[in-house]
């Protein structure tokens, strides 16, 4: 789980104010509370410049809480000492706009304290009703205002008045509103007639002091009244007095004049903390007739798919899927890089039901609705929704391994953190459903392979790792013996072992060495070393085996045999990855290998693609192999190798060209831009040249190569004086001479296509 950076260090800045209190016994929590951020906001006067508004509102509160019966200048010392040294010790980074969210954070958690809710509660909820609102410019109403965490600068925002009849919220919220320089609306009964329908209202059950029921019959008398037009966001605890509150003043409506969009169940910590997982209710009166579909979405802690998500990226996931269900755009900015790499990877073309997560349900409007819960609905469509999957879509390459037209090698290469390893664990639980055997190998110690599901019955782990997650002292050169004691009595494997560790460079010929011993030369040389010959029919092994080691024959060394233990970690990590493939070599089994290039050369890296091909043509078995290494994905070129870059959650195939271009893929790839890069140049030419040609998509076309020429140019921009690259501002000329002149040629084309009799000539 990631978290928001500067959230916590306002956090941690204003706990440190909350602390204070210890020195402070005889004043209540809350009331410290209220004497903090009162302080603070005197401090630095908000974003407005509007101090007299400020110190009104502080003066409403003190006046409201009695708190001029505390010692107020040694409060004011208190205070003003430790923001002093806050600005201090912090080199600049509590400022004035630091000190506004700091006091912010410390009225929220006060009206959530005072209002019995999770403090973190507001911010997920304002999370998901920001990402579901098609027109972030039109009107959003507070009907129940508790903290106005959707309120923001320069965005149009209403409270409605009935919602601020208790004085103390009123006190506080004009506080936060007036420091944030958010300018607001109090809405009365009369002003909601006359709008324009694509306002967004809310209705956030504000605790235990407002029973539901009032807020609900709220919304039901407006409904009636008024005949509201637009969005409407009812947010309340889950329990069986809600569905009976929901059916009564809710369920009524819908079908009458509005839909039911989605039902979503959501967690404002990912702890199992009282109070922190709510329903949310989406309705709309703007919906066709014809769209009567229901989305049941939950994103809350107790789907354990989603467990790596901060609640405020599962609300942004959940925004994304409401808007992809309603076919709307996804407004990426807002979306964090996690979420967006989810979306890729679940959603490729468009909405589908994906089990655990989300499924929609359609209902006839002539009937009255019940609203389901949300997991027994989501229950109920699991069998016919898509399998969850974070790495990338990969029903592609799934579909290239169970074809039986031929076994396949599979490489995927990207940075870190770009999904590759638990791209490996996906495929090790997808392939388990259609009952394929899977074997995860690995030479490393940080892979991701699934040791302790009980429930995966046909994978089966080779790697360093052992149950409890440790680190086990290597024992290579053992495996290895073990490993070619069986290997050594097939004659199957014999060929295919002998054909790639030519590969690599070794010579058809091999050995049990005797481990070595204070009496080793004293023993016969029969005993000392036992040949291990390339027709199994022959080779007899020793009763003693584990006094053994598996030695080899370099090919530029012909002379000397080399033990297992004594080959550098390079070449003990291929032999164990030769031999444990061997040991485990069956047909339709599928191979998951990740970054097999560890301390690896270059010729080996070259050769690996070859030697997987050779094993999986022989045996019958594919390989999917997650790589650091633009030299294994460049020499990835047998019939039944594929190549593929995951970047942000898509898997997107590699051409023969990008292939053989290390530095493509280095560019590509990783997002790193190294001295003089031709691939640069290859990829202005490419986008040049695909825009050049004719077809109706001309236009998309135009514009997705214009995009990708600006990401370009923003990666070599973010490196301009940090390190001085060779020919970098020379790649940057090219970038924007290609950025110009495909341009030149869509505009050229709008003319064509506006003035079809005139010819438009390139000089």
């Amino acid at each position: 789980m990631e978290y928001d950076e500067r959230y916590v260090v306002t956090q941690l800045h204003a706990e440190s104010f909350v602390d204070l209190n210890k020195s402070y016994a005889e004043i209540k929590s809350e009331d410290f509370l209220v004497l903090a951020f009162c302080h603070l906001a005197v401090e630095v006067g908000g974003l407005s410049g509007d101090v007299s508004e400020v110190q009104s509102a502080v003066a409403a509160l003190k006046l409201k809480f009695d708190l001029k019966k505390y010692d107020e200048r040694r409060l004011y010392n208190t205070f003003s000492t430790h923001y002093s040294q806050l600005v201090k010790s912090s080199r600049g980074e509590f400022d004035n706009s630091e000190a506004v969210r700091v006091a912010t954070y410390l009225i929220d958690k006060f009206i959530c304290y005072k209002c019995s809710i999770h403090h973190a509660r507001p911010r997920v909820v304002a999370s998901f009703v920001k990402s579901i609102q098609a027109d972030v410019a039109s009107l959003t109403v507070d009907m129940i205002p508790l903290v106005s965490e959707l309120a923001i600068p320069g965005a149009d925002y209403g409270l409605y008045s009935e919602g601020l009849t208790n004085s103390f919220l009123g006190h506080a919220l004009r506080l936060k509103l007036f420091l944030n320089g958010v300018r607001y609306r109090i809405l009365e009964l009369e002003d909601f007639d006359g709008l324009s329908g694509s306002e967004t209202y809310i209705f956030d059950s504000p605790g235990p002091h407002l029973p539901m029921h009032t807020y609900l019959n709220r919304f039901e008398q407006l409904s009636r009244r008024n005949g509201l037009r637009g969005k409407f966001v009812i947010v309340m605890p889950l329990g069986k007095e809600t569905q009976r509150d929901v059916a009564k003043y809710v369920s009524p409506f819908i079908n009458e004049w509005i839909h039911l969009d989605a039902v979503v169940t959501i967690s404002s910590s990912g702890l199992r903390e009282s109070n922190s997982t709510f329903l949310i209710l989406v309705l709309s009166n703007n919906a066709p007739v014809a769209d009567r579909f229901t989305l049941y979405i939950d994103v809350s802690r107790s789907n354990p798919s989603i467990s790596e998500l901060d609640p405020e990226d599962c609300a942004l996931l959940a925004g994304a899927v409401f808007n992809l269900h309603k076919g709307n755009n996804l407004f990426n900015e807002n979306i964090t890089p996690r979420v967006m790499s989810i979306l890729n990877a679940q959603f490729p073309s468009g909405y589908r039901d994906v089990r655990l997560l989300c499924a929609e349900v359609a209902h006839n409007h002539k009937k009255l609705l019940k609203i389901h819960p949300v997991k027994s609905i989501l229950n109920r469509k699991a069998k016919r929704a898509s399998s969850i999957t974070f790495s990338a879509d990969l029903r592609e390459v799934i579909s290239r391994i169970q074809s039986n037209e031929q076994s396949t090698c599979t490489y995927v290469i990207g940075s870190n953190g770009a999904g590759k390893s638990l791209m490996l664990r996906e495929l090790i639980y997808r392939m388990s459903e259609s009952n394929v055997e899977t074997v995860g190998v690995s030479t490393g110690v940080h892979d991701r392979f699934p040791l302790d599901d009980e429930n995966l019955k046909l994978f089966t782990y080779k790697g360093l790792r052992n149950r409890s997650e440790g680190i086990t002292i290597p024992r290579l050169a053992q495996n290895a013996t073990r490993l070619a004691a069986y290997i050594f009595k097939r004659q199957d494997l014999i060929d295919v072992l002998t054909e790639c560790l030519f590969c690599f460079g070794y010579e058809a010929r091999y050995y049990l060495v005797r481990k070595p011993q204070t009496t080793l030369e004293e023993l016969p040389a029969n005993v000392r070393f036992v040949p291990l010959g390339i027709v199994a029919a022959e080779n007899i092994l020793p009763q003693d085996l584990h006094s053994y080691e598996f030695g080899v024959v370099r090919a530029d060394d012909k002379e000397r045999i080399s033990p297992i233990s004594s080959l550098s970690s390079g070449e003990q990590n291929i032999n164990f990855i030769l031999l444990t493939i061997l040991r485990s070599a069956a047909r339709d089994t599928l191979f998951l290998l990740d970054e097999p290039e560890i301390s690896l050369h270059l010729q080996w890296q070259q050769a690996l693609p070859k030697v997987l091909s050779i094993m999986s043509d022989r045996f019958g078995m594919s390989f999917v192999v997650a790589t650091h290494s633009p030299t294994i994905i460049s020499n990835a070129n047998e019939i039944n190798s594929y190549s593929y870059d995951l970047r942000q959650g898509k898997l997107r195939l590699l051409t023969d060209e990008q292939r053989y271009s290390v530095e493509s893929i280095i560019l590509e790839g990783f997002g790193t831009y190294t001295p003089n890069n031709r691939g640069v140049h290859e990829k202005c030419a490419r986008l040049v040249a695909g825009s050049m040609m004719d077809g109706d998509g001309d236009a998309i076309l135009g514009g997705e190569s214009l995009k990708q020429l600006g990401e370009l140019r923003c990666l070599l921009l973010g490196k301009v004086n940090r390190t001085n690259i060779p020919g970098m501002r020379e790649d940057l000329d090219l970038i924007e001479k290609a950025y110009n002149a495909i341009e030149l040629l869509m505009k050229d084309r709008r003319l064509q296509d506006e003035f079809p009799s005139v010819d438009v000539a390139y000089e």
